[in-house]
């Protein structure tokens, strides 16, 4: 068989397409066969919705990020286990702040109450000693 648009005889007699010039041998033009993609599984989705929540969702971020971690190893997602440990990290760092931040500010509150105290009890000292 010989190729119609370039002449050169095919090796094959069953072949469908020419090797020199990648012609179609015959006049059927064969059928393309699609693949579909495979469906991804329910956890590799989730876990990368989990990982976004656990950065969004404030107070709830750390237990969303450690509930999206074991799905996110488990789907081999990069994106989902960067996501889900920045989630973890940054509200427990957030967190850890607050719980300091409010100790300290206990503690001046409480060091401030005992100044105002000590100041008038002074006040009291020196209005007895003016009454004398």
């Amino acid at each position: 068989m010989y190729c119609k648009y370039c002449g050169v005889e095919a090796a094959n007699d069953n072949a469908h397409v020419c090797l020199s010039c990648g012609g179609f041998l015959n006049d059927e033009i064969p059928q393309v066969v699609y693949m579909q993609q495979p469906k991804l599984p329910l956890f590799y989705k989730a876990s990368f919705v989990l990982g976004i929540l656990s950065i969004c969702l404030g107070p709830w971020g750390p237990i969303i990020g450690l509930v999206g971690l074991p799905m996110a190893f488990i789907s081999k997602r990069k994106s989902s286990i960067i996501m889900c440990i920045i989630g973890i990290v940054m509200w427990v760092a957030i967190y850890g702040a607050l719980i300091i931040a409010s100790h300290h500010t206990f503690q001046n509150f409480d060091h401030d109450l005992h100044i105002e105290q000590m100041i008038e009890s002074l006040q009291q000292q020196l209005d007895s000693r003016q009454d004398m």
